[in-house]
């Protein structure tokens, strides 16, 4: 019985540090996808044009720098 108990809880904090590393993930993917759409609300009010390559440019140009 205590060999199946030491094996539950290995299983138990194993679970654990995966899904705390799933939820860091989660986190990490949340900030950057709000600092994308900052960024993409700050170029709406700024530019005027609609075209898509200049709009491509921006944005890269923003989350290449933004990186560093």
């Amino acid at each position: 019985m205590n060999g199946n108990n030491d094996e539950f809880l290995y299983c138990n904090v194993k679970n654990k540090i995966n899904t705390r590393k799933i939820s860091d993930a989660r986190i990490q993917v949340d900030k950057s996808a709000a600092k994308a759409n900052s960024m993409l609300g700050v170029l709406r009010k700024t530019l005027v044009s609609r075209d898509a390559y200049i709009w491509k440019q921006m944005y890269t140009t923003y989350q290449l720098n933004s990186a560093t």
